[in-house]
């Protein structure tokens, strides 16, 4: 059976695992932003996945749309937009969903997989961890840093082996898992890096090669715990370090955690957060959904989190200032206790 996927709201994220499926043959289109697909069009599609060189995807392999009846087509419908802009994706394409699609939501935040399954309740919806950083680097070209396995959620009706096959068919790494909200949360955790990477105008590497920025994404961390803790939540982390290790880890000298870090993130200098992205093009980024997420829960079960409150008004600051990264440094980043009382 022929099966057609469609990359819903393709950026970064979505043009890299659909150029992994149409190297192995498999029928994608992609439908996103008119920008995107003029550059696709000129261009063509290039992955670059650690040491292995660029694979290049010509212009004649990639259909790219930007009319949502596209969906008329998919079988799959693989989720990539920005958490803000699930609502609104799932309004365009309802008029042209085929019945039997299938819905995978690849993208941060704990509630999009919800979303869908309101909007699409006779579909199968299956939430899945991405636990890479994609970076688009110009002229087409999308670089994975470090390789690891996609975490997805296992579809228990016999029509859920469908989707091991074509990850398997497409090379991409994937586990299965039964419950995948403890790694959503886990994902969550490590995602509240993203507004100080934003923030500091570093790429990721050299961020956390500074003590500074790493006591801050520390403190961080510390006060999520304790909402978790308060609120019952059960959290693992999508890398083999428990969760409970990362802040000492943070606080260690610059010289042993940058040994740790090349052997275990395999950071390098082209990667920075999607949210440091979207201050530089001045798009609303995703603070909502992973320091936002924190401050709901936080003022539900009276739990102090001035660190991520801080950041959260600080991104929330340069949205509406559109002037991209402020270039802060760390000690900024820490907020004044005597107004965080």
């Amino acid at each position: 059976m022929k099966t057609k996927v469609v990359i819903a709201g393709a950026g970064a994220v979505g043009l890299f695992l659909g150029g992994r499926l149409i190297e192995k043959g498999i029928d994608v289109s992609f439908l996103g932003r008119k920008r995107i697909r003029d550059m696709l069009q000129h261009d063509g599609l290039s992955l670059s996945e650690g040491t292995r060189l660029p694979q290049h995807v010509p212009t004649q392999k990639l259909d790219y749309r930007i009319d949502p009846e596209i969906i008329r087509e998919a079988h799959w419908i693989w989720v990539t937009v920005k958490s803000q802009s699930t609502e609104q994706l799932c309004k365009e394409i309802a008029p042209y969903v085929r019945p039997g699609a299938h819905f995978l939501s690849l993208q941060n935040g704990i509630h999009n997989g919800i979303c869908l399954r309101q909007h699409f309740p006779k579909h199968s919806v299956q939430s899945v961890v991405v636990p890479f950083n994609v970076v688009p680097i110009g002229h087409g070209h999308i670089m994975q840093n470090f390789p690891v396995k996609i975490i997805v959620e296992r579809n228990p009706v016999p029509s859920g082996k469908q989707i091991e096959r074509l990850l398997t068919k497409a090379s991409i790494p994937f586990q299965m898992v039964d419950q995948i909200y403890p790694i959503m949360w886990g994902k969550l955790l490590l995602n509240l890096n993203n507004a100080i990477n934003a923030l500091s105008g570093l790429s990721i590497k050299d961020e956390l090669s500074y003590k500074c920025y790493r006591r801050v994404l520390a403190a961080c961390l510390e006060e999520a715990l304790d909402v978790y803790d308060k609120a019952g939540i059960v959290a693992k982390t999508p890398i083999k370090i428990p969760i409970d290790w990362v802040p000492s880890l943070l606080k260690m000298p610059d010289t042993l955690f940058n040994v740790f870090s090349k052997s275990v993130l395999g950071l390098d200098s082209n990667s920075f957060s999607s949210m440091w992205q979207d201050l530089k093009t001045h798009k609303k980024t995703e603070i909502d959904y992973i320091n936002g997420e924190f401050l709901k829960l936080a003022d539900q079960f009276n739990v102090p989190v001035p660190t991520i409150r801080h950041l959260y008004d600080l991104v929330k600051s340069c949205e509406l200032k559109q002037s991209g990264s402020p270039d802060l440094p760390g000690d900024a980043m820490i907020p004044d206790m005597d107004q965080a009382a």
